[in-house]
């Protein structure tokens, strides 16, 4: 039954990302194809990262408040991937329209990969293993629809995005609807309203998050930039298509055994996330060929696929149950899209004045910070509420972390 069970969530989340990897992993492109122009393009991403922001934020309490994650993942992926169809037909006719709804569908699509998580978690009685096993087919259904998806849209032109992604995006809501969900744990009754005040009270997730913004505010801009470093070291177009191929299959491969990063201590796994960002960092300032800006890559889904499994274990475990959709889709919202606001702010200064390379040299900085506030964290006494759970379960009732 284990096995059943993580392999029907783990199609799901494959489909799902599989929808990603056929839409947004295309649709920028689609918009400069179609005359946007790269000024617009960056103003759009600056409008829809803090829709994203703020819809983590609201969705998260929604699933909160209405105690399922089922029914809100379903209702929001339809209107997301309404919205997606109208974009794609849209955009050749009108393309100011298009972008004008993006930051639209962002509100609703922000939080849905949190919601899955904890959907999954919930079910797997957070059982570490499950998940990871279960995520890791959804990091393999980005993977592989990137490469299958770029081919395709290579092939017959962009009008390609609009059936890909009806056809994984219908695929994975049949999915959700056949899928059950197990209710959500009790909580406290003094805290059963579910008051946001309550991510205050774990130092550890709070020392989480600002490591999350702190990594994200250095990868953001490398990846969004991918491209122009990858050209800049005599590489072309095609070779990012391969960057995302081998970063994210051993992305798939490290989250499958992510059970097993739980015998590791929690800050520990935290220095090693920012380790190997900063490796990141350095490889891609100091390339000299492609090759250094794809071994980067790998170097930041190593710190992925370590970051995603002890973040969902710091929210299961330190933080109270009312709040924990919350507490995810903060996470979330912190590493991919609070970071990304400011990054976008910057990058383009720092560009214009010094050139590509000052980005990556600015994300060595803000890692060193990292490094250093998880190295001041592990030199300090441990505290017995603060200890690495061992084991293969996220969690132990009544037991802290």
């Amino acid at each position: 039954m284990k096995t059943e069970g993580f392999l029907r969530y783990g199609m799901m989340d494959g489909l799902f990302y599989a929808w990603c990897a056929s839409f947004t992993g295309f649709i920028t492109s689609y918009f400069l194809a179609c005359g946007l122009s790269a000024s617009k393009l960056s103003t759009m991403l600056a409008v829809y990262m803090i829709t994203c922001f703020a819809g983590a934020l609201f969705w998260g309490g929604v699933c909160d408040k209405l105690k399922t994650n089922r029914k809100v993942f379903i209702a929001s992926f339809a209107a997301v991937i309404l919205i997606a169809g109208i974009i794609t037909v849209i955009t050749p006719l009108n393309v100011n329209l298009a972008i004008a709804l993006y930051p639209v569908m962002g509100f609703l699509l922000s939080s849905l990969g949190s919601n899955l998580d904890a959907w999954m978690l919930r079910n797997f009685h957070k059982d570490g293993t499950l998940y990871g096993k279960a995520r890791a087919i959804g990091s393999l259904g980005y993977s592989l629809t990137a490469l299958a998806a770029g081919m395709i849209i290579n092939t017959f032109g962009y009008s390609m995005i609009q059936p890909l992604q009806i056809i994984t995006g219908v695929l994975t809501l049949i999915m959700a609807f056949f899928l059950k969900e197990l209710p959500f744990g009790e909580t406290d009754k003094k805290t059963e309203k579910g008051n946001a005040k309550l991510l205050l009270r774990s130092p550890l997730y709070m020392i989480l998050i600002v490591l999350l913004f702190l990594g994200g505010l250095a990868v953001s801009p490398v990846n969004n930039m991918k491209t122009v470093f990858i050209q800049n070291v005599g590489g072309d177009v095609s070779m990012l298509g391969l960057d995302s191929f081998i970063g994210v299959t051993l992305q798939a491969v490290l989250i499958f055994v992510s059970g097993r990063f739980t015998r590791i201590p929690v800050k520990v796994r935290l220095l090693i996330m920012s380790s190997a960002l900063l490796a990141d960092m350095l490889l891609i300032y100091f390339a000299v060929s492609p090759f250094m800006i794809i071994l980067g890559s790998i170097f930041w889904n190593i710190s992925f696929s370590v970051m995603l499994p002890t973040q969902r274990e710091i929210v299961e475990k330190h933080i109270d149950p009312s709040v924990r959709n919350i507490a995810h889709n903060v996470a979330d919202a912190a590493y991919n899209n609070f970071s990304a606001i400011i990054a976008l702010s910057y990058s383009g200064i720092l560009i214009d004045q010094f050139g590509v390379r000052m980005i990556a040299f600015a994300g060595i900085l803000i890692m060193l910070v990292a490094v250093a506030i998880e190295t001041a964290m592990l030199l300090k006494k441990e505290n017995s509420k603060n200890k690495a759970y061992i084991g293969s379960r996220i969690m132990v009732s009544g037991q802290e972390g």
